[in-house]
C-alpha cells in the first residue's frame, strides 16, 4: 500500500474559505474583494486558497454555487404549484442573497462566454434550468400541458423574466403576487 505525498486536505478548510469570500463579498463587495482579505478572514494562507482556486473569480463561482441549492427542487406533480415555487426561490435568490447582489457583474460573464461565465452556468444556471425543464415535461407527460410546445423555450419564458428584473433593479419591487402572475399569465398559452 503506497501513501500519497503529503498531509490530506482538510475538507473544513474549503468550507470556512468560502464563508470568507461570501461574507466579504456581502460586506465589501466585488470591487474589494482580494485573495489576502478572504485569506484573512478564513485563517489560513494565499497558498492555501490557490491550491484549491487557480484565481478569485473561480473562488467566487464556487461560492455563489454554494449558495445555488437556495432555489429548490421538490415537486408536488401540480404544475402551476411547482413553477410558482421555482420563480419565488428564483426571486429570493436574486434578491436575498449574496449570490443575487453579485449575479449583475457574473451576468456579463455569462454573455461574454468567458471561462468564468461557462463555469458559472455549468454550476449554477444549467442545474435550474434542468428543474424547471423537468416540471415542464412532466406536465407534457401527465397531459397538463401541451404536447407540442417547445420545452427549452417554455424554460426560456419563465428564467427570463426573473433575471431581466434582477438585471433592471426592480424584480425586489414586484408585488408579492407576481410569482403567480407570471406563471399565470404563461400557462395560459400551454395548458392542455
Amino acid at each position: 500500500m503506497t501513501r500519497s505525498a503529503g498531509r490530506p486536505r482538510d475538507p473544513s478548510v474549503d468550507a470556512r474559505v468560502i464563508k470568507a469570500a461570501l461574507d466579504a463579498i456581502n460586506e465589501e463587495g466585488m470591487a474589494g474583494l482580494s485573495i489576502d482579505a478572504i485569506a484573512a478572514r478564513a485563517g489560513v494562507s494565499k497558498a492555501t486558497i490557490y491550491r484549491r482556486w487557480s484565481s478569485k473569480d473561480e473562488l467566487v463561482v464556487d461560492a455563489i454555487a454554494s449558495l445555488s441549492g437556495v432555489v429548490g427542487a421538490v415537486t408536488t406533480g401540480d404544475v402551476r404549484t411547482d413553477l410558482v415555487a421555482v420563480v419565488s426561490d428564483l426571486r429570493r435568490f436574486f434578491c436575498d442573497t449574496t449570490a443575487g447582489e453579485v449575479f449583475p457583474w457574473l451576468a456579463g460573464e455569462i454573455a461574454s462566454q468567458s471561462a468564468l461565465g461557462l463555469r458559472y452556468g455549468a454550476a449554477v444556471m444549467v442545474p435550474k434550468r434542468a428543474l424547471v425543464a423537468g416540471i415542464i415535461s412532466d406536465g407534457i407527460e401527465r397531459g397538463d400541458l401541451r404536447p407540442d410546445i417547445d420545452v427549452a423555450t417554455v424554460v426560456d419564458l419563465i428564467i427570463g423574466p426573473v433575471i431581466a428584473r434582477r438585471l433592471m433593479g426592480n424584480l425586489a419591487n414586484s408585488p408579492e403576487s407576481w410569482p403567480d402572475d407570471l406563471i399565470d399569465s404563461l400557462l395560459i398559452g400551454w395548458s392542455a
